[in-house]
């Protein structure tokens, strides 16, 4: 042989022994073999990493802030005769806040709460917000925070006075949601990364986010905690686990709403008791209910809504839901929220905007049924908050005024919204807001559409 055939030789040589070991690796990677789980968890970290390093520079192109339809801000629609009466409580992704609202666009209270008062950091985080709050008859809130892009995304749990100052943290990475039993525990959305397989569960599913449900007392003490991938295992139904979405990042279930079932809505939601919980599985499309002393999953349900958020509970019996991307009805936007009847799972009614006012939000938002009839609504992605009757009517429409000062088409994001009713707050914290509750008007204030 030449020397130049011998050099091609061996490049044949180590080109055939390169993808010997390719295919090796990758028949190694199949069965789960080592080092398959040391290489997986070394994926996933990079990608951790890489997102932690090199993810987004400014919170404005995060999806904290998205594209505005128009460039109308504050409230833009107003019926005051039709309107629910009262104030507005919601969070905003531009800063780490929980705002109380006139149907005018008056904020009339502000909690601002910096991650370094959790923290210790100097400076708050501008990836970080406040996702959902509850207010207190005295002014106290009760709120979390999350950070965007990154695995866990919550951060703690707080509660904090009228003055925003911190009464407690839970220093746990609290997501999504929260409810409030009748007995002040607070039951909350948890996540506890696991790299072990366990229950038979595909080696490959590995680490993941185990969703679990946090109950803590009214003082921030943890009192009991529960794995929703153990209870789903434990229930009647544990090849569900086979049908959900494998993703890269190991957050196969992505729980995103919980209700506590008290004895009013247990004697019109027969498959559920007193004490147990209702969740929101986004991925795979489904509702169920946990038993939180058997630490099991005891009814669920897939449904015809896609990557659903916010499932509320109603005094009629029926599921109230935020469908993020159920409306494939060409023009009107992928969003809508629909009740259904779990009886016999028919759509009792739905609003999922028009051709006009599009109804969109990708992730996030959520819903509520007003005293009225109304439903409230927070359409995420928009920064918007609207109020719709039963014919699909809006008869308040707000749109967040944090823009981007260099692109005022540019929206911060808000999360959650709930209307208050000024009669069940303190006097003591209420005559602090000045308010004339005799005065239910409105003033329309749009900026040129």
């Amino acid at each position: 042989m030449t020397g130049r055939t011998d050099r091609l030789a061996i490049g044949l040589f180590l080109l055939g022994l390169t993808a010997l070991a390719f295919v090796a690796g990758s028949y190694f990677f199949y069965r789960g073999w080592p080092p398959a789980t040391e290489m997986r968890r070394a994926f996933v970290a990079a990608g951790a990493l890489r997102e932690l390093y090199f993810g987004y520079d400014d919170p404005r192109f995060s999806p904290l802030w998205h594209e505005a339809r128009d460039a109308a801000t504050g409230v833009v629609t107003c019926d005051p005769g039709a309107m629910e009466p009262g104030l507005t409580l919601f969070t905003s992704g531009d800063a780490p806040q929980v705002l109380l609202m006139r149907a005018d666009g008056e904020i009339v209270h502000r909690w601002t709460l910096p991650t370094g008062a959790v923290t210790g950091e100097e400076k708050t985080d501008p990836f970080t917000y406040l996702r959902k709050a509850h207010l207190f008859p005295n002014g106290d809130v009760l709120t979390f925070f999350e950070k965007v892009d990154v695995s866990p995304a919550g951060l703690a749990m707080v509660r904090m006075n009228a003055a925003g100052e911190v009464i407690w943290a839970l220093d746990r990475p609290i997501h999504h949601d929260f409810d409030i039993a009748p007995d002040g525990r607070i039951v909350a959305l948890d996540t506890n990364i696991v790299g072990e397989p366990f229950g038979g569960i595909d080696r490959e599913r590995f680490p993941l986010m185990d969703d679990e449900i946090v109950v803590v007392s009214p003082e921030g003490v943890e009192l009991d905690r529960l794995s929703l991938m153990r209870a789903m295992l434990d229930s009647p139904w544990p090849d569900l686990i086979d049908l959900l979405p494998l993703r890269t990042k190991g957050d196969h279930m992505h729980v995103n709403s919980i209700v506590y079932v008290t004895a009013e809505l247990a004697r019109v939601f027969p498959f559920v008791e007193e004490g147990q919980v209702v969740v929101s599985i986004r991925e795979g499309d489904r509702i169920a209910a946990v038993d939180l002393e058997e630490k099991r999953i005891t009814w669920t349900v897939h449904g015809y809504w896609l990557r659903q958020h916010d499932v509320d509970l109603l005094p009629n019996g029926h599921f109230l839901i935020f469908d993020n991307h159920g409306d494939l009805r060409p023009g009107t936007g992928r969003s809508r929220v629909v009740e259904v009847d779990p009886s016999d799972m028919s759509m009792v009614w739905m609003y999922g905007g028009t051709q006009e006012e599009p109804l969109e939000s990708w992730i996030r938002s959520s819903q509520s049924r007003l005293a009225n009839g109304n439903t409230l609504i927070t359409e995420s992605d928009q920064g918007r908050l609207l109020e719709v009757t039963p014919d699909g009517r809006i008869v308040w429409d707000y749109r967040w005024t944090g823009r981007d000062a260099q692109d005022p088409m540019r929206t911060a994001v808000l999360s959650w919204g709930e209307r208050v009713d000024p009669a069940t707050l303190d006097a003591s914290f209420r005559d602090g807001l000045a308010l004339d509750l005799s005065d239910t008007s409105c003033v329309t204030r749009a900026a040129a559409r």
